[in-house]
């Protein structure tokens, strides 16, 4: 008997693709209808199955009922399931080839020739030889502002508290138009420096307020918040329904109504007096709502006292609100937060492609605000704040957000940031890593002393964060410990043996080795880790598949010739520096050089383009973008490569091929940048000589000289060309239907 890999998705041989890679292609990437004018029996849609774990299936509607909004849908195993309107998204695009053609015409209608270029940026897709960025894949082409990078860095986190809530702000507008934020906290005083460490619950301090008509009421009753009290503010009607044992139906505005932003305060009644549409939720009996409220535990009121702060629907009002209340707290105020103006769970979010992660979910963020503050912030302190934001953000499909913080070596809290994941439950939606400086890695070299410190209070608005520039400017640290460099680093190593974190990022090597060293530091990365960016540094990502180009298995008998003997002898001359004459003619004809080669160069030229094709989120991101056309090319399907070679991965025959493979790529990223600023000009503030002098260009000048000499003479359109990403869910690359015998 025999059963076959079967596909809902209509694939041709162009675009297949594996269970797995089909549902996450149609989750995250792939065109949707957001007002559902398309539905229909027989719609292929991204079902939402499990609001609270966020589990996305593809499924095919079986049948609708459009009086109750409500739609019967099938998914792959058979299974079938109703659900509401709103947690069903319809699929515009039904194959990658469609997504393909959508973001070939996007990138290309910026180029000099739109035609030309639409044709050469879907065939670099088709087939699966070259993957955009996941960001590239769900925004170009479509008109939404979501943003088409996948890299991001905002300014170093100033040293207030003012300062960490606008950060934070940042950061949820970056991340819910499906970007990754990376951050540096060092200018973030230590712990108890601005606030005193207390030792006392805090949950009087903070009342988390719902009001008794909001669909998350529910969600909201079983959410435990640790640190604040919960409040359900009932009104009359609510009391009478109960007293007369009627039934209560939630209501929540209409969101998707144009207007919603400027009309809704959080007042609900205020909102119906205008006329305004309100969604219908689920009914219950009240009386036994009422129950569920009192076993809850929740405090039942009326009215609200004291200092009342009202987040609003929007990511700038809800950091806003954070910071309203710390510095309530710091007067030694009591706060209330009402969060019935967030828009229930899963709610579609107009203009960014994403969902809310609910009113109730909010509170956690208010709740962690109200517990750091208690523990005098500090930078592991604000890391969990930032974490927090991290993890309620919902962008397109079921991907949440991303985050990297960074603390630098000498910050006076550093021993605690290197060993706070140690703790379950803290920082549980970030990356952290330690930036490492030269200057460590000597000390720690030579067996010498490292000195922790910060600035004095008063100082913290002049210092930047980077301890060494301070310390070479003649200013003074308070220092507030010293420790053996070696065993700091020993620290670091457990650490990241016992909890997988933090990472280490040699900061200062960084810049030496950084073509923008000369006009933009590097500060932090994003939160994957490969692109060291400056402040509101962007880069797109993009990846050459090398497992499409090879001649298959190593015993296949096929051999790849080359249209151009120049350009042969130089791959052969490359690999002759590494291999034995035998296995060099091997390898240059066992892969395809000259189309990865294509591949490479039409790869670069397509996401240069994207710099100017996309949205941005912040001004600052463009005009830093515009100034250093930063790009990231990369690569995956590596091992695949190397198993079709018969090279074991890992071994030093592997490090060699992979020398002169990337060795190439580099030549033919910087040689096509360089051609791009023949025609357009080099990025604005590049100057000759200064770039030449980073530590890349110095490695490139060695190895490479003739590219060099290409940049001296023309220029080069962009700052960065390469890196190589991880490509978790973009990796999944063409499998043939392989039938299976039972």
């Amino acid at each position: 008997m025999k059963a076959e890999i079967t596909s809902m998705l209509p694939f041709t041989a162009e675009d297949f693709l594996s269970p797995t890679g089909e549902r996450i292609v149609a989750d995250r990437y792939l065109l949707k209808d957001v007002k559902k004018e398309t539905l229909q029996p027989g719609s292929l849609v991204v079902a939402v199955i499990d609001k609270k774990r966020a589990l996305h299936e593809l499924a095919k509607v079986v049948e609708l009922k459009p009086e109750q909004r409500l739609a019967t849908v099938e998914l792959r195993d058979g299974f079938q399931v109703e659900l509401s309107y709103d947690h069903i998204d319809v699929l515009k695009e039904t194959a990658p080839r469609q997504m393909w053609r959508r973001i070939a015409k996007g990138a290309a209608e910026v180029t000099k020739d739109p035609k030309k270029w639409e044709e050469k940026f879907y065939q670099l897709q088709s087939g699966w030889k070259y993957v955009p960025g996941g960001r590239i894949n769900a925004s170009m082409g479509t008109g939404i502002k979501t943003t088409s990078y996948n890299c991001f860095v905002i300014p170093n986190v100033g040293p207030t508290p003012r300062d960490y809530a606008n950060s934070f702000g940042q950061t949820l507008e970056i991340q819910a138009r499906s970007g990754g934020v990376g951050m540096n906290l060092s200018q973030v005083p230590p712990q108890g420096t601005l606030v005193p460490v207390s030792e006392k619950s805090r949950k009087a301090e903070l009342q988390l307020v719902l009001d008794v008509w909001h669909a998350d009421l529910l969600d909201f009753l079983a959410e435990d918040y640790k640190n604040s009290t919960k409040v359900v503010r009932v009104n009359s009607e609510f009391l009478r329904a109960v007293e007369e044992g009627s039934t209560w139906t939630f209501y929540f505005p209409d969101h998707e109504i144009e207007g919603y932003d400027d009309n809704w305060t959080g007042n609900l009644e205020a909102w119906r007096e205008k006329g305004l549409p309100v969604k219908q939720g689920e009914t219950h009996s009240a009386e036994e709502l009422y129950a569920k409220i009192l076993e809850s535990g929740a405090v039942v009121v009326q009215d609200l006292i004291g200092v009342t702060l009202v987040p609003g629907d929007r990511r700038g009002t809800i950091a806003n609100t954070l910071a309203d209340m710390w510095e309530a707290m710091m007067e030694g105020k009591r706060v209330s937060v009402v969060l019935s103006s967030l828009r229930p769970r899963y709610s579609y979010v107009r203009g960014v492609n994403g969902r809310s992660s609910g009113a109730y979910t909010w509170g956690q963020l208010f709740d962690k605000g109200n517990q750091v503050f208690g523990q005098g912030f500090g930078p592991v302190g604000v890391g969990e704040i930032m974490s927090v934001g991290c993890q309620l953000t919902l962008q397109g499909g079921s991907r949440r957000g991303a985050l990297m913080l960074i603390l630098n070596d000498k910050h006076a809290d550093i021993r605690k940031f290197i060993s706070c994941k140690q703790v379950d439950g803290v920082i549980t939606g970030a990356n952290i890593s330690v930036g490492v400086s030269e200057e460590f890695m000597e000390a720690k070299k030579h067996g010498e002393k490292w000195t922790l410190g910060y600035p004095d209070i008063s100082e913290m608005q002049e210092f930047n964060g980077d301890f060494q520039e301070w310390e070479a400017a003649g200013r003074k640290l308070n220092i507030s410990e010293e420790i053996s460099a070696a065993d700091m680093w020993d620290e670091m190593m457990e650490s990241a043996w016992k909890s997988a974190e933090p990472g280490v990022v040699f900061m200062g090597r960084y810049n030496y080795m950084s073509n923008s060293h000369y006009f933009n530091k590097i500060v932090a990365t994003n939160p994957c880790g490969e692109q060291g960016l400056p402040a509101y540094g962007i880069c797109n990502l993009g990846a050459v598949v090398l497992s499409q180009f090879t001649m298959g298995f190593e015993d296949s008998g096929q051999k790849a010739n080359f249209a151009d003997k120049e350009k042969e002898a130089y791959i052969r001359q490359q690999l002759l520096k590494h291999f034995p004459e035998e296995q060099a003619e091997f390898f240059l004809h066992h892969i395809k050089w000259e189309e990865l080669e294509v591949t490479t160069r039409t790869g670069l030229r397509f996401q240069d383009a994207i710099i100017d094709a996309t949205y941005y989120p912040f001004e600052e991101n463009r005009k830093n973008q515009m100034n250093e056309r930063r790009v990231g090319l990369g690569i995956m399907g590596l091992h695949d490569l190397l198993i079709h070679c018969g090279v074991k991965y890992g071994s030093e025959e592997s490090m060699q091929l992979i020398d002169v493979l990337m060795g190439m790529m580099a030549e033919w990223c910087y040689l096509e940048s360089v051609e791009l600023a023949k025609e357009n000009g080099p990025f604005p503030v590049f100057a000759a000589e200064k770039f030449l002098q980073s530590g890349y260009m110095k490695q490139m000048a060695a190895e490479k000289p003739h590219v060099v000499e290409a940049i001296k003479k023309y220029g080069i359109r962009n700052v960065t060309t390469m890196t190589v990403a991880p490509t978790g869910t973009t990796g999944k690359q063409q499998l043939p239907p392989m039938p299976v015998t039972a």
